[in-house]
């Protein structure tokens, strides 16, 4: 009767230096899609120093499971994505409502505001989670758009997250740009016109477009 050996320990350390071989590439991808490429952010986000975070993405130093726990949570990655992963892309954890409320809360709107809007706000609907914590800014709110918007591929229902910015002067490289404008009859949003960079409205750029989150 023939018996079959197992696999040896150099078959073991090659599996072994494989499955870390993709982590590390899990991880760059992380770095990448998620933080832009700063480790920084990386590293602060996991309550770890700079030079931690980047051993983890160099190969160096593979990170214990609670570590990958901790980015799984923070980021909404699903954490077996992170750990086997199973496809190229970011697997992210579903969100099954913009109204989850968490620490990441964000104001929604249904008119643009020129400053960060509060509850007391004019057309302030409420909170809304944001898409990853890695958008998330107190300077930020979410506007809810009540109708179509053909020409910026926009729909009635979408939610977009606004940056609101110190007001400038539209520049003729503004001209075009999706924005939330101040002119003379009130705070609107859309791209950015010939006839504002000419200054003929008295127009003023106040936000910027972030994120688009739509319901499918």
């Amino acid at each position: 009767m023939a018996v079959h050996a197992g696999p040896g320990p150099e078959d073991r350390e090659h599996r072994e230096e494989e499955r870390k071989r993709d982590l590390v590439g899990r991880l760059n991808e992380v770095l990448d899609k998620v933080y832009d490429g700063n480790i920084s952010t990386m590293a602060r986000d996991l309550g770890i120093d700079r030079a931690t975070a980047s051993r983890y993405v160099s190969g160096q130093r593979t990170p214990r499971r609670n570590v990958l726990e901790l980015l799984s949570q923070k980021q909404c990655i699903e954490l077996d994505w992170l750990e086997h992963g199973g496809s190229d892309a970011i697997a992210f954890k579903e969100q099954s409502s913009l109204s989850q409320i968490t620490e990441y809360g964000l104001p929604v709107m249904s008119v643009p505001s020129e400053t960060v809007p509060t509850v007391g706000s004019v057309g302030h609907l409420g909170m809304v989670l944001a898409t990853l914590p890695t958008y998330y800014s107190e300077q930020r709110y979410w506007l809810r758009l009540a109708a179509d918007d053909p020409d910026n591929r926009l729909k009635a229902g979408d939610h977009v997250l606004i940056d609101v910015c110190t007001p400038r002067a539209v520049l003729k490289a503004d001209v075009g740009r999706l924005c939330v404008v101040k002119r003379a009859d009130g705070v609107k949003f859309g791209a950015a016109t010939e006839a504002d960079a000419k200054g003929q409205r008295d127009a003023r750029i106040v936000g910027a477009p972030v994120l688009l989150h739509r319901q499918m």
